[in-house]
């Protein structure tokens, strides 16, 4: 986790960000600009995007070696039910307001994760502890890449 930590920081020193906030209102953009930052984290999390996750829609065997190797053909169906509405104006906001968005899509507290529909789990949080490590890793790998694809042209970094 260091490491990707370090990782995270060397990146965004690179592409000389000075600095930005949180948004969460629409004059967010707007008061970041403002400030002199020039850019500002969005929260794309995967509750917003999806309250509730069908166990009809997953494998419950998937890693994240398989995941990434089938990112494609598995991220369609999987979202096609997401309601991107929030993410999108804070996005846009953002844009028009010339600041660089860091979009997070994972922050590891249960609230940013949608409950799960259906299942041995039925009603319980798609939480690590709940379906274990391995499928959060590779369902979180597809939520990722997902808000990546979506994005790709509008947001600095994922």
């Amino acid at each position: 986790i260091f490491l990707f930590f370090c990782s995270l920081v060397s990146f965004a020193c690179s592409k000389k960000i000075l600095g930005g906030s949180s948004l969460s209102v629409a004059d967010g953009p707007k008061v970041v600009s403002t400030l002199g930052a020039n850019s500002a984290r969005v929260y794309g999390s995967w509750r917003y995007l999806c309250h509730h996750v069908q166990w009809a829609a997953i494998d419950p065997a998937w890693n994240a070696s398989f995941v990434l190797e089938h990112l494609g053909e598995l991220a369609g169906p999987f979202t096609v039910d997401w309601k991107w509405t929030l993410v999108d104006a804070e996005v846009a906001g953002a844009a028009k307001a010339g600041v660089q968005v860091l979009l997070q899509t994972g922050e590891g507290t249960s609230e940013s994760l949608p409950l799960i529909a259906g299942g041995p789990f039925d009603g319980q949080r798609f939480d690590p502890v709940v379906v274990g490590p391995d499928l959060y890793t590779a369902v979180l790998t597809l939520v990722t890449y997902s808000v990546s694809r979506r994005y790709a042209d509008q947001v600095a970094m994922v």
